[in-house]
């Protein structure tokens, strides 16, 4: 029998999938999630007789209702090969004693607090991010607005097998409820390797990226943080590399693509997300100013939403997205949440209709031959 979707734990990139289910599901809310959720991934791998894997799916800021997960499925299918995962009751109180905000074990899906924005209401959620932008606040902020699609679970079984049948060149994804497919890697680990990608400027032709002062403007403001940060903890392969044309199926985009080595093979895969997280590609520069602007902006809670997304094992391996063209499982359907990064000069009808060419991969995959009627 297979399990709820909810629980369902899914990771594909082309090729065969990385899946999971049952399992411990350890949630984090409050502060310091991502290094709450290292502390405890450490612990676990500290005390298991056994190299595990895990899946991890973390809000977008640590102000969200909804909760950060790790989860480390019961039974493990990865290289056409099934492990049985196992955490000791012993230990998991130890690790509920140790940190008073975890949690242990499935907990009812909800609905993340907040509205949903009309189009005259987007339209003036960027305006107001323009008037920031002009008295300083900010140089970019990234806004966004989501929409509720009635589905039930076996719908978003056959969403996740066309999303990865449609787009086998980016990261297809369901843990704890979120499902998407991604084009953004925030960070894939390999020993002390890494490698990481920059989105940012977004276009329906491709000649209009390299045309627009504006995009490519834009581009640089999300790039230069990530190389500058990444700069600080290893050696960059390149230290000023050339953005390059992405294509997907509905978008272009600009994509900078950083790989290098740490210089301190202890540092964690999760300690290096918690240092690029919450990127400038989906937040904005400078990073805190435009995360604080996004809290009063935006009509809802983006829960894990533009969050960090992915998988871990013992040996220091990872690959973790952030959590774009995705959405929320709720009751009674799926929360889908789409973004654009908003700089001087945006034109917030342009910036509207941008968001609905990113929703447009869900849509389809929710609503097969919804574009035929």
């Amino acid at each position: 029998m297979s399990p709820p979707f909810a629980q369902l734990l899914h990771w594909q990139r082309g090729g065969e999938p990385i899946t999971g289910s049952g399992g411990w599901r350890f949630a984090f809310t409050g502060t310091d999630r991502l290094r709450r959720m290292d502390r405890v991934w450490q612990a676990l791998l500290s005390a298991l007789p056994y190299s595990p894997t895990a899946f991890v799916s973390a809000a977008f800021d640590d102000t969200s209702a909804l909760p950060s997960v790790l989860r480390l499925p019961a039974l493990l299918r990865r290289d056409q090969v099934e492990l049985e995962q196992s955490v000791p009751s012993e230990l998991a109180a130890q690790l509920l004693a140790a940190d008073p905000q975890l949690r242990l074990g499935e907990q009812p899906s909800m609905t993340a607090p907040g509205s949903t924005p009309t189009r005259a209401q987007h339209r003036l959620l960027v305006e107001r991010a323009l008037a920031a932008i002009e008295r300083d606040r900010v140089r970019k902020v990234v806004v966004g607005r989501d929409e509720f699609v009635p589905a039930d679970p076996e719908v978003c079984g056959r969403a996740l097998e066309a999303l990865a049948a449609a787009y086998p060149d980016v990261w297809t994804f369901a843990v704890d409820g979120l499902l998407g497919a991604t084009p953004e890697l925030l960070l894939a680990r390999t020993g002390e390797r890494f490698r990481t990608r920059v989105l940012a400027g977004t276009a329906r032709e491709p000649g209009v990226l390299v045309s627009d002062e504006r995009r490519v403007s834009e581009h640089r403001l999300a790039a230069d943080p990530v190389l500058t940060s990444l700069g600080e903890v290893a050696v960059l392969d390149e230290v000023h590399p050339e953005p390059h044309l992405l294509e997907l199926p509905n978008l272009w985009h600009l994509a900078t693509d950083i790989a290098g080595r740490v210089l301190d093979p202890a540092v964690s895969p999760l300690a290096l997300v918690d240092r690029l997280h919450p990127t400038p590609a989906v937040a904005g520069v400078p990073q805190q100013p435009a995360v604080a602007l996004i809290e009063e902006l935006e009509f809802r809670d983006r829960g894990r939403y533009a969050g960090p997304v992915g998988w871990l094992d013992g040996e220091g391996n990872a690959e973790i997205c952030l959590a774009l063209r995705c959405g929320q499982l709720e009751p009674g359907g799926v929360r889908l949440y789409a973004a654009g990064g908003i700089v001087a000069g945006a034109d917030p009808e342009w910036e509207y209709t941008e968001t609905e060419a990113k929703l447009e991969p869900m849509l389809d995959a929710l609503r097969p031959g919804r574009s035929d009627s």
